[in-house]
């Protein structure tokens, strides 16, 4: 070989390695905008669940704080509470995965600020219900005022869960383009430089293995509860739509008893230990084909496709034993070993014929209220 041939074989395989690092940086940048892309959908998402939550649970404070002017039955204040405190617990969690959002934030403390004159209002008609005022207290929160709070307050959420869905879709086709960028510079790079890419081959299989891996943990995430490695609620959800096309499904729904008794004794670290050990006792109890979900705070849910009532109700009562039966260990601050007795109160409903999805979560929830309100830790079936 001459110098020259030399020279030029040397100059080729140079210009070669450069183009292809030039091609390769690409991929990874296309890669680096997808896996951001990907993020960003999944917190649209997660934000869209709590606004619409928050949308749920605002209402469930309207109706309990109306319930109780009516009828000053503690039930209804403990609805009104409850609702209260599921709408701070989901501005608490909106806020620090949007704390590099200003604007969000800003309509965020315009949203709870609206949020806290309307439960003010509430608590202001509650005492004087409580007081004996039932009159002047009904008149104050059914006034014009009280009812434009409740305007603002849905008008802000819908503006807000409006503007992730616009994000939501931007960065969806944000991550096609950036799939489509990177499979365009992975071609070029395959047909213009086989020869260098033979040696670099190895490197860049391993590379775009681990993205795609990135990528599918990303998804994977979007449709589990971060907290126990359930499904979350949006996945059950969809679950169950699908299942009630066909019928022949069961819902077991299930909810830990005083379980903000061991939040106030033991603290939210020994709580959120329940909650995964929880989750863990119904996955191993549920069959393979069930769908086990964590739908709330401390109340979960088991999808049965093709059950019949009765092997419905015998995983039921196996769920409340799996808990029952076997005491939660864990070491208090003081490095000593405690057990406590942990209990679910369990309802389940069954359509053999397709169904709609409001008819049966509404109904298994009036089963797991009967448990509720029978003792606890027991199984109810719905009517």
């Amino acid at each position: 070989m001459s110098w020259s041939s030399e020279r030029l074989s040397f100059l080729i395989a140079l210009t070669a390695a450069g183009i292809m690092a030039a091609a390769g940086t690409m991929i990874r940048l296309r890669l680096n905008e997808l896996i951001t892309s990907g993020h960003t959908v999944v917190q649209s998402q997660e934000n869209i669940a709590h606004l619409q939550s928050i949308l749920a649970d605002i209402t469930t404070v309207e109706s309990g704080q109306r319930g109780f002017l009516i009828t000053g039955r503690p039930e209804q204040l403990a609805e009104f509470q409850a609702g209260r405190v599921a709408v701070e617990s989901h501005i608490t969690q909106l806020r620090t995965p949007n704390a590099d959002q200003p604007e969000f934030l800003s309509r965020l403390n315009e949203l709870q600020k609206l949020i806290e004159q309307r439960v003010a209002v509430a608590d202001d008609g509650i005492i004087r219900r409580q007081r004996g005022q039932a009159a002047e207290a009904r008149a104050a929160v059914e006034s014009e005022q009280t009812a434009k709070l409740m305007t603002d307050i849905r008008q802000k959420l819908t503006e807000m869960t409006t503007e992730q869905g616009e994000t939501l879709r931007a960065a969806r086709a944000s991550a096609l383009r950036s799939a489509a960028d990177t499979r365009k510079s992975i071609l070029s790079l395959i047909f213009g430089l086989i020869p260098v890419l033979l040696a670099g081959f190895a490197v860049m299989f391993h590379e775009l293995t681990r993205r795609r891996k990135v990528v599918k943990s990303l998804h994977e995430l979007s449709h589990r509860d971060a907290l126990t490695g359930l499904y979350n609620r949006r996945e059950f959800d969809r679950r169950v739509a699908e299942a009630c096309k066909t019928g022949c499904v069961a819902l077991v729904l299930s909810d830990l008893d005083h379980f903000k008794q061991i939040n106030d004794c033991y603290g939210h670290l020994v709580g959120d230990s329940v909650l995964q050990w929880t989750a863990e006792q119904l996955r191993r109890a549920s069959r393979d084909a069930d769908a086990v979900a964590r739908i709330g705070g401390e109340e979960f849910a088991v999808l049965l496709p093709g059950a019949t009532p009765e092997s419905a109700a015998a995983v039921a009562e196996r769920l409340r034993l799996a808990i029952a039966t076997l005491p939660f260990q864990f070491d208090t601050s003081e490095g000593k070993p405690m057990e406590l007795s942990i209990t679910i109160s369990v309802g389940w409903v069954y359509a053999p014929a397709p169904c709609e999805v409001l008819d049966l979560l509404t109904r298994g929830d009036l089963a797991l209220y009967s448990a509720k309100a029978n003792g606890r830790n027991r199984v109810e079936a719905a009517n």
